[in-house]
């Protein structure tokens, strides 16, 4: 696995590291958007080939859930609050 460090929020008067994030060696996903504005948070990641995965950060019970897929990153993330997340071994 590559790791991609902590995933640090600042919050009013403090920061907090909530979890890290990691893929596989051979992949080469870059963060494509994040949206920390509410619990949860979401972070996007998308490849060179259009494949793409959504992180789900639920900070008040520190759950991270995903969603992927192979095309259609633009879509998915303008409806990332309704989508079906599930854990990192039933997505991966």
């Amino acid at each position: 696995m590559r790791d991609w460090g902590d995933v640090i929020w600042g919050g009013t008067g403090s920061t907090s590291i909530i979890g890290s994030v990691s893929v596989d060696a051979d992949s080469s996903y870059k963060v494509s958007g994040i949206d920390a504005a509410s619990d949860p948070i979401y972070i996007g990641f998308q490849n060179s080939t259009g494949g793409w995965y959504i992180q789900q950060v639920n900070i008040a019970t520190m759950e991270i859930l995903y969603i992927k897929g192979t095309t259609g990153f633009a879509a998915a993330w303008t409806g990332r609050t309704i989508l079906s997340y599930d854990t990192a071994e039933n997505t991966f």
